[in-house]
């Protein structure tokens, strides 16, 4: 499957337009948690395309002699489950809209191609929607709604998402500021499910021109690289200097001004901008350590000397030189009791929800009627200057949901 340069699905690139550049450099090649996705939503797919139901495919093979997984996909309960429910709420918003425009033409398409960039003369901003709900009436589009299936846990917020304001900006170009328009992200694996926002055109067309720029500012064959959260998932990430580069910078401004002793032997004589800068300058300063590091150890290895350092033991262990069977068997002969001899405790929420022997509508039962979430120990952590983070609702989050709108 080709994907475009400028991809919707990844959102890198209009906060870090060099990483497009960069991440050219490496091979395409999909992680096992995707590749496992692409299943679920190929049987999406094919659920839309028969008007079936996801059960009708347990036990089936899918995707026989996909690029991605050439054996295919054997759908189980699990994987229809989730989807679905991404069926439902589909089936759920043409009944609704029925109801809305009940002289109108209501369509449900699914992996159809959205193409923003058309707009803006470019050919290498476009993607595939995973489901567009379309209301026509009145010689006019009426009404708009992309959907887009997510089936990890990693929770994707629906505001200002710019995967679904590129996918919802191509499927309007045609419209006009009467149309209304909403965006939808369907992750089963999460709680709610189901979240969406509403937007107007002047809202969509504001955040399509900020793209737009963004998009733009990849042409640049010396675009810049832009450290920060999205750097997470980037394949240019293990190489790519920017992060400690910024950080030396504001080494080197504080070293113009004071002398560095003050950050050990007198901090709290620093204004607290100053405070905040040299804190955001901790993960790139480790970071150029870290590659340090990895080059002495390198050059000890090929027989090189590096004054200082050397490749010593680490911390000694003790460990049993036979089998638990021969251990347990010793032990005993010495009078030892069972509870002397194993250590038994019971299995943590998280261990237990790696359990491969339980499904995932198992593990959803266990989390709601035996977990208590709660609530961690205020830590330190950046934020971004708009922010505001109010303790308060912070520990409000852990004893009830927040009122995020979901139709399931």
């Amino acid at each position: 499957m080709s994907h475009a340069r400028l991809g919707p699905s990844n959102h890198r690139w209009p906060h870090c337009p060099g990483s497009v550049r960069h991440e050219a450099k490496y091979p395409n090649v999909s992680g096992e948690a995707a590749i496992d996705g692409t299943g679920s939503h190929l049987l999406l797919e094919t659920c839309i395309e028969t008007n079936e139901p996801a059960s009708a495919f347990v036990g089936a093979l899918i995707g026989a002699n996909h690029v991605e997984k050439p054996t295919g996909w054997i759908v189980d309960d699990e994987r229809a489950a989730r989807v679905q429910m991404c069926l439902d709420y589909i089936d759920r918003r043409v009944q609704e809209l029925e109801i809305e425009y009940p002289d109108a033409d209501i369509a449900v398409d699914s992996e159809t191609i959205s193409n923003p960039g058309e707009q803006y003369g470019r050919d290498d901003w476009w993607g595939t929607v995973d489901i567009t709900i379309t209301v026509t009436g009145d010689n006019r589009i009426l009404f708009v709604e992309v959907v887009d299936y997510k089936d990890g846990r990693g929770w994707v917020h629906v505001e200002c998402n710019s995967q679904l304001i590129a996918y919802l900006g191509g499927k309007t170009k045609d419209c006009d500021l009467r149309v209304r328009l909403r965006m939808t992200i369907v992750q089963p694996k999460t709680q709610p499910p189901v979240r969406y926002v509403d937007i107007s055109s002047q809202q969509l067309f504001n955040e399509l021109e900020k793209l737009s720029v963004a998009a733009a500012a990849t042409d640049a064959f010396d675009a810049p690289l832009v450290a920060g959260k999205h750097c997470q998932w980037c394949k240019h990430k293990p190489n790519c200097t920017t992060q400690t580069e910024g950080s030396v910078q504001i080494m080197n401004e504080l070293s113009t001004t004071s002398d560095l002793s003050i950050l050990t032997e007198n901090p709290e004589s620093l204004p607290s901008e100053q405070l905040g800068k040299l804190m955001s300058a901790k993960e790139g300063i480790m970071a150029a350590f870290d590659k340090i590091q990895d080059e002495i150890q390198r050059r000890i290895e090929a027989g090189d000397t590096v004054e200082g350092w050397a490749m010593l033991p680490g911390n000694s262990r003790r460990v049993w030189n036979c089998s638990d069977a021969e251990v347990d068997k010793a032990l005993r002969s010495r009078r030892l009791k069972d509870s002397e001899i194993y250590i038994r405790s019971i299995v943590s929420p998280a261990q237990c929800m790696k359990l491969p022997q339980l499904t995932d509508r198992q593990k959803e039962t266990i989390e709601r009627d035996l977990v208590t979430v709660l609530a961690g120990k205020l830590t330190l952590k950046k934020v971004s200057k708009k922010e505001k983070i109010d303790a308060a609702e912070l520990f409000a989050d852990v004893t009830k949901p927040q009122p995020v709108i979901s139709f399931l």
